[in-house]
């Protein structure tokens, strides 16, 4: 009974090994031939880089921030400010983010033009249907740092 046994033990010892190799193989095979990923970028400004803000919360948060450097109308649906005699604070209002100033009203609902030559800046913010403005965070964190670290 013993010599029956012994080839039925060697059948199945070899077709476990089969099945190992084909798996390690197959498996190995996987690892070896991995694509290069190509990994989506996110666009250089989009909904995440700017917040809404109440109208009158943006105002006093700039007038606390730049005092008597900033001055606020109000024209076709638009919140103009214009920071002037600032020096070099008018820059820091975009936190120095010279890509802020790439984009139209149209775009994100504000507007931000810097004159290095009389260090001013002129913004225009759109006003949304529930008195809202698009405030780049850019501009955010600067308020923030200026209003409440005096």
């Amino acid at each position: 009974m013993n010599k029956k046994v012994m080839p039925v033990q060697l059948i199945f010892f070899a077709v476990a090994i089969v099945i190992a190799i084909a798996g390690v193989l197959f498996f190995a095979g996987k690892k070896g031939n991995t694509k290069e990923q190509v990994i989506a970028s996110e666009p250089d400004f989009g909904k995440n880089n700017y917040n809404v803000m109440k109208r009158d919360s943006f105002v006093a948060l700039t007038n606390i921030a730049y005092s008597n450097f900033a001055t606020f109308s109000n024209s076709d649906g638009n919140l103009i400010l214009d920071i002037k005699n600032a020096n070099q604070l008018a820059r820091d209002f975009f936190n120095g983010n010279d890509s802020l100033l790439q984009y139209e009203l149209d775009d994100y609902g504000f507007e931000i033009k810097y004159d290095a030559a009389t260090q001013s800046v002129h913004a225009v913010f759109e006003i949304d249907k529930q008195n809202g403005v698009n405030v780049p965070n850019d501009v955010l964190i600067k308020l923030m740092d200026k209003a409440y670290n005096r």
